[in-house]
């Protein structure tokens, strides 16, 4: 490529602006900036949840737990998932019944309750303390990339890709993922003070193992720590081997204590269809590696976002990973002559991918890829340096490579940042306009909402909680019969009971199998809930519910049906015996889009 070309010395002058050390303050300046339209009044799904169990307000609904041990969502008792699904919180109704998903988060929890002790009623206040995590994490990635980069010129380069990186707006825009935030600026401290350490001659960090367990106390994130401090000792580290082995030990030491201690007082998932234990399930997670390590590579590297794998039409899911594959492919192609010329390069390539691994162990998302990105980053700087700077052509291919890297990382992730980081607000604002069509009378307290649809589940899981937190009347009951991720038949088969078949079978979508995973439906299999019976009646080839008959045992006047309609739940007019209905399958995508070009929907 010719530097000389207009466009390209344009570009190669940006790039060169970059080395100034203010550069760097600017940049940071610019995407918390950019990240702030994640500020909004909206608290969305597990962020009521958290503040419910943060000012001791959860019993009620189910959520019998401790103050500071805000992210058990469910711990794996029959009772207490049937408690859950009886009110209607977070559950459905085809819930695996020893579903268990809790994580031991006490630092994270801690940031919480400091909201609920400060400004409990401020949503606004509660995303600004977010941001500052996030312009604390950035920060701490600076230091990192100062210490660890041999060039002004790549800790500039890196350091803007990695700042602007449209990946951290799902990041920052949920408040309950502000446990990321904070693991990644602890765990990039310690990578910082492992360096140091080992410039300094000490044989035994202290500081940086403590970082990383601190990390390991705000969440599971930090795990992508070690990966960085193994290839540190691997392609850094110059010492003698056992030197080197003896520096990586206590961290180590840090994770296996952490991991046995965490096991033994019950945290971690089971029973969903979206989290895999590793240690608990190592066939099960090896057979998910490839496909979700290949979609997480894709959401980093391309502009094919990873959660389109989990929460996009179930059809597009296999062609998301397939592109996954592909874009891996083009990756290993693109950076293989950096990586054959250069010990940096091996050391970021190797963090990055060691830290992708254990994020296979849920499902694929961009706001999960803080430390991928921290070493994708400066081998995105290598390319760009070598296409752009450096005084050697490459070839025609590999310059068409470089200009992809720079449209999609230095141009379109800067403008979607802001897009991405409002994303919560959007998805609220549409949750809420859906959920106002549920009666918030004060009668509605002794009755059952039925909705028979809703374009996802999680429009109905956290109805409840919202309800609950701000004080408005809740139903006693609050039941989903089914998601429509496909189209619906709903037939009246006698007075107290209806018949769903949606077009696709029951557990369709990758969300639908969160709440079960291996666990079998079978025909004849029985859900009994206090005002809702659920028996299976058909099976689909795979073995996933085709057809349910839903039985309402209480008093026909102590139930409301529901269904959505353009944009809310709406009274739902069951058919006389023997009649059926049909309802469409909803694309929550086309949903979220209709609500932010909207203005947001109406609240």
């Amino acid at each position: 490529m010719s530097t000389n070309s207009g466009l390209a010395a344009r570009v190669a002058a940006v790039l060169r602006r970059l080395e100034r050390p203010s550069a760097a303050w600017v940049v940071l300046g610019l995407a918390t900036l950019l990240a702030a339209t994640s500020v909004g009044t909206h608290r969305v799904l597990d962020d009521f949840v958290l503040s419910l169990i943060a000012r001791g307000e959860g019993g009620p609904l189910g959520l019998h737990r401790g103050q500071f041990d805000l992210f058990t969502f469910t711990t794996g008792d029959p009772a207490n998932n049937r408690e859950l699904m009886e009110t209607g919180l977070m559950l459905p109704w085809w819930t695996d019944p020893a579903l268990r998903i809790s994580f031991f988060r006490p630092l994270s929890s801690l940031s919480h309750r400091v909201d609920e002790w400060l400004w409990p009623s401020s949503a606004v206040l509660m995303h600004l303390h977010s941001l500052a995590w996030f312009s604390g994490m950035l920060g701490a990635a600076l230091l990192v990339y100062r210490r660890l980069e041999p060039r002004a010129l790549l800790v500039g380069i890196a350091f803007a890709l990695y700042a602007l990186d449209d990946a951290h707006g799902p990041m920052l825009a949920w408040i309950a993922n502000r446990n990321a935030l904070i693991a990644t600026l602890l765990g990039c401290l310690s990578l910082a003070s492992h360096d140091a350490s080992r410039r300094a001659g000490r044989p035994v960090p202290v500081l940086g193992p403590s970082l990383f367990l601190a990390g390991l106390l705000a969440g599971e994130a930090a795990i992508g720590t070690l990966a960085y401090v193994a290839a540190y000792g691997l392609f850094r580290d110059e010492k003698p081997a056992g030197a080197r082995a003896l520096s990586l030990a206590p961290y180590g030491a840090v994770l296996v204590l952490w991991r046995v201690a965490w096991s033994a007082a019950g945290f971690g998932a089971k029973g969903s269809g979206a989290y895999v234990d590793p240690l608990g399930s190592p066939g099960h997670f090896l057979s998910v590696l490839p496909g979700r390590l290949a979609v997480m590579v894709q959401g980093q590297f391309s502009v094919i976002q990873s959660d389109q794998a989990f929460l996009g039409p179930p059809p597009q899911a296999p062609i998301v990973v397939a592109l996954g594959f592909v874009a891996v492919g083009l990756v290993v192609w693109v950076l293989r002559p950096i990586l054959r010329e250069d010990g940096s390069s091996r050391f970021w390539a190797t963090g990055m991918l060691l830290a992708a691994l254990p994020l296979a162990a849920t499902f694929p998302s961009d706001r999960l890829l803080s430390f991928v990105g921290l070493g994708a980053m400066p081998l995105v700087a290598r390319v760009l340096e070598r296409a752009f700077l450096a005084s050697e052509a490459v070839s025609p291919a590999r310059a068409l490579a470089a200009w992809a890297l720079f449209g999609i990382h230095g141009v379109v992730a800067p403008l979607a940042l802001p897009v991405r980081a409002a994303q919560m607000e959007i998805f609220g604002a549409a949750h809420d306009r859906a959920a106002a069509g549920i009666p918030s009378t004060a009668d509605v307290r002794d009755e059952t909402v039925v909705l028979v649809s809703a374009p996802t589940v999680i429009f109905a899981n956290y109805v409840q909680a919202e309800r609950a937190l701000e004080g408005i009347p809740r139903p006693k009951h609050l039941y989903l019969l089914a998601s429509a991720s496909s189209a619906l038949d709903v037939a009246r088969v006698s007075p107290d009971a209806l018949t769903v078949r949606p077009a696709a079978g029951f557990l369709y979508s990758p969300l639908e199998r969160h709440y079960r995973g291996t666990a079998p439906l079978r025909v004849g299999d029985r859900v009994e809930l206090a005002g809702l019976e659920a028996e299976v009646t058909a099976e689909t080839p795979d073995g996933r519910p085709a057809s349910v008959r839903f039985t309402f045992p209480d008093a026909p006047g102590s139930y409301r049906f529901m269904t959505y309609q353009d944009g809310r739940f709406v009274p739902f007019a069951l058919p006389e015996p023997g009649r059926h209905v049909s309802l469409p399958e909803e694309d929550f995508t086309r949903v979220l889009v209709k609500s932010a070009l909207s203005g947001f929907g109406a609240r």
